[in-house]
């Protein structure tokens, strides 16, 4: 594991060096029997560029950095990588628990179904893991990718 954390460090330090980014941290954590990397990058200026609308970046950067951690495995079990810029993903997580609680009132308000904006599917899992907590309410995905959206309704023994 040591190995593949140097190649991302080396990746990130290359990549962020070439952006003329040069006052930058990353900090690496390795969890779950060093199945799951989390890593922390920590910019001076405005990280927009490198986020992507709703984090896209943030997920092909994922996708690339866990490649390099899996290259030459030396075990059969993959290594999954969480990244994230300057807490980005916190946020996000708490804007999406907020947008569900708010979605979840109105539902229950004006006791009709509501259908969200078409989001990623790790947004979706954040709002069906918060509609969860409401014993009346369920919540569904519906369309296909990049188009796919939740809607949040009541159970249908629950009216």
């Amino acid at each position: 594991m040591e190995l593949a954390i140097e190649k991302i460090k080396n990746v990130l330090d290359v990549f962020f060096h070439s952006c003329h980014i040069d006052d930058f941290s990353i900090d690496i954590k390795s969890y779950d029997a060093n199945t799951r990397l989390v890593i922390s990058v920590s910019l001076p200026t405005t990280a927009s560029i490198f986020i992507g609308r709703f984090g896209s970046n943030l997920e092909a950067f994922e996708s690339v950095l866990t490649d390099i951690a899996n290259l030459n495995g030396q075990t059969t079990e993959r290594c999954r990588v969480e990244f994230d810029i300057n807490g980005y993903r916190l946020n996000r997580q708490k804007e999406l628990q907020d947008l569900a609680k708010k979605t979840a009132q109105r539902v229950m308000i004006f006791k009709t179904a509501v259908k969200l904006e078409p989001m990623s599917a790790r947004d979706r899992k954040i709002i069906h893991n918060e509609i969860s907590l409401y014993p009346d309410l369920n919540s569904w995905s519906e369309g296909e990718p990049p188009n796919r959206y939740i809607v949040i309704g009541f159970r249908s023994n629950s009216i």
